[in-house]
């Protein structure tokens, strides 16, 4: 009976971990970053020729990413950021952002660097950054 009490104290704070506004002060105990960084949101194919940095859900209207998948015909692109169990109070978060749905890719900090300049090479902004020179192109025109 003790046991059973334990284990259902236990699963209701690891669920409540994961709600509003408990979720907001585990973050702030533990010192994750309330505000997801840029590295956060950032994929790559794994041949690490094509970066993607923004939401999955807005890739297929990303000029780069279909002029990639025309000449590559591979778009799978890899998370960066692992899974960490330990972390409870992610584990909502796991579930339902389709991010961590997406095969995860360990690479170096100097490998994502190449990877970074490789790309802004091939398809970057003249503004430097990650956003397609294509998707600014068709900006332009509009």
């Amino acid at each position: 009976m003790r046991a059973t009490k334990v284990s259902l104290a236990t699963l209701l704070f690891v669920v409540l971990c994961n709600l509003p506004p408990l979720h907001f002060f585990m973050f702030l105990i533990s010192g994750d970053a309330i505000v997801p960084g840029t590295s956060d949101y950032l994929y790559v194919t794994p041949d690490l020729e094509y970066v993607y940095g923004g939401s999955l859900a807005n890739l297929s209207s990303n000029s780069c990413n279909q002029d990639y998948v025309r000449l590559n015909g591979n778009n799978t692109l890899h998370r960066l950021q692992k899974i960490e169990p330990w972390r409870f109070w992610r584990w909502g978060d796991y579930l339902l952002n389709e991010k961590w749905r997406q095969p995860y890719l360990e690479i170096s900090p100097n490998e994502l660097n190449k990877a970074i300049r490789r790309f802004a090479a091939r398809y970057g902004a003249s503004d430097g950054t990650l956003r397609c020179k294509l998707d600014e192109e068709r900006d332009r025109q509009w």
